[in-house]
Formats: structure tokens, sequence, C-alpha cells
């Protein structure tokens, strides 16, 4: 059974998530507050994390960074907050996809079953040859990407983005299509997410950064290094 952990202080929203996960076949722990997280022997043994931001006792966003520090399992945030600047933040900390309240439970169990499909799909893979282009080394079998000696650290989400561009030089990618191919879920205009992905990413590519090439109005593609 999958386990998935619950960050949530809404007692209701908990009850109804709980039982409702339970019979598709998860197996849900809530905790309420952040403080309870020190009980969590391992994040790493759930598959996924829901987290709500306004937690009485902390952030959740700075809660996010704190787990992705320590574990690369989806993050789906659960929250009331709608801004552009929150949905920002929160992508650039870790976060995998970004649920805003009141919202269908068919809907967050279909962005659940999303985000687990693309780890299942990435993780599962076939060994893949190393891609070089410009001074980076991406090895799809370890997920690592250097430039020189220096190891870049990547998200799961980031590191799949320069990868499907990467193995597809020269080809442009509209932004539907990066979120279809990466979270592997219909693109229902979350422009936000890959945006804050990309300029993520360019920024820990550092020197290399321009390799990404914007097409204003179309897309993204990686320029060939030839």
């Amino acid at each position: 059974m999958k386990k998935i952990l619950l960050i949530e202080d809404d007692l209701h929203m908990c009850e109804l998530l709980t039982d409702y996960m339970n019979c598709k076949g998860y197996h849900i722990t809530a905790v309420h507050r952040l403080d309870s997280l020190v009980d969590i022997s391992s994040m790493s043994d759930y598959c996924l994390i829901l987290i709500d931001l306004g937690l009485p006792d902390g952030s959740g966003i700075t809660a996010i960074k704190n787990i992705r520090n320590v574990c690369t399992s989806p993050i789906i945030v659960i929250t009331g907050e709608n801004s552009d600047n929150a949905k920002s933040i929160c992508f650039t900390y870790g976060a995998d996809d970004y649920v805003v309240k009141p919202f269908s439970i068919t809907e967050l169990e279909s962005r659940i079953k999303a985000n687990l499909r693309r780890v299942e799909i990435y993780d599962g893979k076939m060994p893949q040859r190393s891609i070089q282009i410009y001074d980076l080394l991406i090895n799809p079998d370890t997920r690592e990407v250097y430039t020189g000696n220096r190891k870049i650290d990547l998200t799961r989400t980031e590191f799949d983005i320069l990868y499907l561009l990467s193995s597809h030089q020269n080809q442009v990618f509209s932004k539907g299509q990066i979120y279809q191919h990466v979270w592997k879920d219909s693109y229902a205009d979350n422009e936000d997410a890959v945006n804050t992905h990309i300029n993520r990413l360019r920024k820990k590519l550092g020197p290399s950064k321009d390799c990404i090439e914007t097409l204003w109005g179309i897309g993204y593609r990686m320029k060939n290094s030839d």
C-alpha cells in the first residue's frame, strides 16, 4: 500500500481525505502541526507529501524547503492561497504541484496519481546513455548533472525538464507539452509551474543557462551545442 504524508491542520479535511484515500488503496499519515514531523522517522518512507501552507506553528513554505533537503518524493501544496507569488515561492523551494482550496477530491486524486505516475515512469526506465551538451554531463540513470567536476543539485522536476529538452535538442516544446511530458497530466493552464521551474533550472545551470532558449509566444528548446 502506498503511503502518503498529509500535513494539514483542518481536522475535517484530514478526516475526509484519509477516509477517501484509504478507500482508494493509499495509507494516509496525518499530522496537524509542523512540530509533529519530528516523530516521522523517514520522510522517504512516503511516496508523496500533501502540505497546507497555513499551519498553526510555522510556515508550510519553510517546511517544503526542509523536506526537500532530505526527501525527493513529490510534494503537492493544498492551500487557500491563490496568489502567483505563493505559487512561485512553493515551486522554487521544491513543490511539484499546487492545488487551491476549495478543490474537488477527485481532482486531487488525479494530481496524486499523475505525480506518482511520473515518478514510476522516470525511476523505472531502462538504462539510458548520458548526454553531453555544452559543459553539462547529464546522467539519466543516476539522475545527476555535472558541469566539470561540480555536481548541480536539481529537484526531480528540474531534472525531468532538463532531460526532456536535452534529449530532444533543437526541438521546440510549448509550455503545455512540457507540462504533459514532465507532470504526466493535462496542462489546464499551469503556466506558473512551468515558468518557475524553468527559471529555477536556469539559475542552477549558471554559465550554461543560455543553452535553454526561450521562443516568445511558442515555448522552449535546448540549443544544439554543435
